[in-house]
């Protein structure tokens, strides 16, 4: 019986000795692929909410920046249509400082959506914060000065490890001078590593600082972009555009650079509370264009009365400067299922009004 156990015992250990290479070669593994997302913060969220979804949910985009020679992993979050006759596809766009998945708003209307036939995309929008930097406090450190004694730049010119046995009276004979380790000198040049061995230097720190410098709606117009490229390489004859809060801004952005190609039918926008400051609606034919066709629905919270006297500036801004196809929604905000069922159906049907199609069909 002792020798049965015996075995047993010996069986496990061998077991565990085998596992434990493999478990540390999975673990160094993890660590590099996870050191790019600790050095950008905004790649770090993203993995986590990654790890949230579904596997075929995750769409990584590739976004390149101007002036930025490597390209930015974005995440995306794709609901594709759940039945048989597809309308078209939707970008969904979250407010500052939210995410792709956000539970308000953005969920709801990328799940329920697809219901009635639409292919949803919610796109990652960039952190707003990042070009804001701390203050510095303390003044800066200009740099180190070591005063080398003669024995020391000797030994450093050399490039060979020698010892020096210093008597008392020798350490008096230079007051002014640093005493310096010249051995410990010696034994990091010897350290240093090849100059022709290949080193591997991880960029990715370098890359967030250089996007520090770019700003926030040149990034987010960026990922936009990238984000109805991909849907239109799903051959999609109709896109939607939702765009949330401040993000609506964004989108007149889109509008203002893209007036001849929205020209054509093809495109529709839903603003949900949007958050448009008057100076844009001074001048708002710089950003619609003349005689602008594409339609637009707004979605109001009714309980807001501020947002109640904004939306009449807008009808009046809208309407002067000629938009044709221009309504306006007004909804009781809340975070209940109902208001996301609500929501959700008003948009379908203002959407088989004004954006009417199916994924397009290439032809032999």
């Amino acid at each position: 019986m002792q020798k049965r156990v015996l075995v047993l015992v010996l069986f496990f250990l061998m077991g565990a000795l085998n596992a434990a290479p493999e478990q540390e070669t999975t673990s160094i593994q993890a660590q590099n692929s996870e050191r790019p997302a600790y050095l950008d913060p905004e790649l770090k969220k993203q993995l986590a909410l990654a790890d949230t979804l579904k596997e075929h949910e995750i769409v990584w985009l590739d976004v390149s920046y101007p002036n930025s020679d490597q390209p930015q992993k974005t995440l995306a979050i794709a609901h594709p249509s759940l039945i048989a006759k597809e309308q078209g596809a939707i970008l969904l766009i979250h407010d500052k400082e939210q995410h792709a998945d956000w539970p308000q708003i953005i969920r709801p209307l990328r799940q329920i959506l697809p219901e009635a036939g639409w292919f949803t995309l919610s796109v990652s929008l960039p952190d707003d914060t990042r070009i804001k930097l701390p203050e510095r406090r303390l003044p800066a450190k200009v740099f180190d000065q070591v005063i080398l004694s003669d024995n020391l730049k000797m030994n450093l010119d050399s490039g060979q490890r020698t010892r020096e046995e210093s008597s008392p009276e020798d350490k008096t004979m230079a007051p002014n001078d640093t005493a310096v380790d010249a051995q410990a000198i010696n034994e990091n040049v010897e350290e240093s590593p090849d100059p022709d061995e290949s080193v591997d230097i991880n960029l990715a720190a370098a890359q967030a600082q250089d996007q520090n410098k770019i700003p926030y709606e040149v990034r987010a117009l960026s990922h936009i972009e990238t984000a109805l490229d991909y849907l239109k390489s799903k051959n999609y004859q109709n896109i939607v555009i939702i765009a949330h809060r401040n993000s609506v801004v964004l989108a007149l952005h889109y509008i203002k650079a893209r007036q001849n190609e929205l020209a054509t039918p093809g495109f529709s926008f839903v603003f949900i509370e949007p958050l448009v400051d008057d100076t844009y609606l001074l001048n708002l034919t710089d950003w619609l264009g003349e005689s602008f066709n594409t339609p637009i629905l707004e979605v109001i919270n009714r309980s807001n009365a501020e947002a109640n006297e904004q939306a009449k500036s807008r009808e009046f801004a809208m309407h002067r400067v000629g938009v044709q196809a221009f309504r306006q929604l007004f909804l009781t905000m809340s975070n209940s299922e109902v208001f996301n069922e609500t929501l959700s159906r008003r948009v379908k049907l203002w959407l088989d009004v004004h954006a009417q199609g199916e994924i397009a069909t290439t032809t032999p």
